[in-house]
């Protein structure tokens, strides 16, 4: 095991015994599909919630507010926001782009059916900019609270994108499947905004993670 797992070890079981300290810790790791060996600070945070509610069962309400103390301790206060933005100009700019994508979501401990989703729409919002546009940045913003949730947003130096009502409410089919890809990344967002002028076009995607 690594430092931080018998850390974690050893702050289960100063408010239960090892035994189901470990017992707890092994199913919490599972269940997040975290490697023990491999634990890190963001996975700490991922084990949390299963953590707390498991010791719950065990402990008296008093002592959760230092076992929560504890957890901080070991893995630091979360960031409210991580952003990363990414340059997309090429179609390497688009493969580094999605291999960076799936890179950051695994760090961030997202769940799978997430992630594709996410995937999904940076691929679609990229090869925008790359089909259609003199180049751009796709901008991936993790919030953590008060719900996870990440932002895309995906800027070009183009010229707009006409027919652009028509497109979102699925009116209007370009044949070189520009509409597809924006309705698309809309139905898997929990919100999609565009804002296009003849000075560049600006999507926002938000995803509750």
């Amino acid at each position: 095991m690594n430092s931080l797992h018998a850390a974690l070890v050893e702050l289960l079981a100063r408010f239960i015994s090892p035994i189901i300290a470990h017992g707890i810790l092994r199913r919490a790791l599972r269940e997040e599909g975290i490697e023990a060996l491999a634990l890190d600070r963001s996975g700490v945070h991922a084990l949390a919630p299963r953590l707390e509610a498991a010791i719950k069962l065990f402990v008296e309400p008093q002592c959760i507010p230092a076992f929560r103390a504890g957890l901080v301790a070991l893995a630091g206060a979360p960031n409210a926001l991580e952003t990363t933005k990414l340059t997309v100009k090429t179609e390497h700019d688009l493969s580094d782009a999605l291999s960076e994508t799936r890179r950051l979501c695994q760090l961030w401990r997202v769940r799978a059916i997430s992630q594709q989703k996410v995937a999904t729409v940076v691929s679609e919002l990229a090869r925008n900019i790359v089909s259609y546009t003199p180049g751009g940045t796709v901008e991936l913003t993790l919030r953590r609270e008060p719900k996870p949730k990440l932002i895309i947003v995906a800027s070009d130096y183009g010229s707009g994108i006409p027919n652009l009502e028509q497109i979102l409410q699925g009116q209007y089919r370009s044949t070189t499947g520009l509409g597809r890809g924006l309705l698309g990344s809309k139905r898997l967002s929990n919100r999609f905004e565009v804002r296009s002028g003849r000075n560049g076009t600006v999507i926002e995607a938000e995803l509750d993670l």
